[in-house]
């Protein structure tokens, strides 16, 4: 993850739909956030946090719509979610497919779809972070397909509010054992 100023070696253990732990180390200390569709937590030395603290409900709200390892189009219908198809754009110079998806509770993400791979390469969420209107643009690219055949960006941007944060990833394993103790919350 690459920060203004900072390059931090990152992790991510992910069970698909169940849980997400990431955790990243800052001027020697680990930073832990965890989360399953029911709760949160987080553990965040660089925001001066001395214990964990549960995620408040509009964070979980937004941090549980990245458990779902296939994104957030597969099963949107069993998922009471709606999708629209806006239109077509070009998007530094490749055609995408705009697509809005709007869930249950009236939150919508704006994806730019590449017209020819259909791998999303753009999206826009506009959310309610502690009472504020936040909207998080993330790009994604370079894509490459891991041994077992799925596909992931190995490049993504985030844009939100202050400088934007860089993800580049430099392996992928899956279907690995993950120790469980992994998302017990620390006392």
């Amino acid at each position: 993850m690459e920060v203004p100023g900072a390059e931090l070696p990152m992790k991510l253990y992910q069970i698909n739909n169940k849980a997400m732990r990431l955790q990243f180390e800052y001027n020697g200390e680990e930073n832990i956030q965890f989360v399953t569709s029911d709760f949160g937590w987080m553990l965040m030395p660089v925001q001066q946090m001395s214990s964990p603290v549960d995620l408040p409900a509009d964070q979980h709200k937004l941090a549980k719509r990245g458990l779902a390892l296939g994104g957030e189009l597969v099963n949107y219908k069993e998922l009471n979610k709606k999708l629209e198809l806006v239109g077509k754009e070009t998007t530094g110079g490749q055609q995408t497919y705009k697509l809005k998806l709007t869930d249950a509770e009236g939150l919508s993400t704006t994806m730019l779809i590449d017209a020819t791979t259909y791998y999303m390469v753009h999206s826009e969420a506009d959310l309610k972070v502690s009472g504020q209107s936040v909207t998080i643009k993330t790009s994604m690219s370079d894509f490459k397909k891991t041994p077992e055949g799925y596909v992931f960006p190995y490049s993504m941007v985030q844009e939100s509010v202050g400088p934007p944060i860089t993800f580049k990833l430099t392996k992928i394993e899956v279907n690995k054992p993950i120790d469980e103790a992994l998302f017990k919350k620390p006392s």
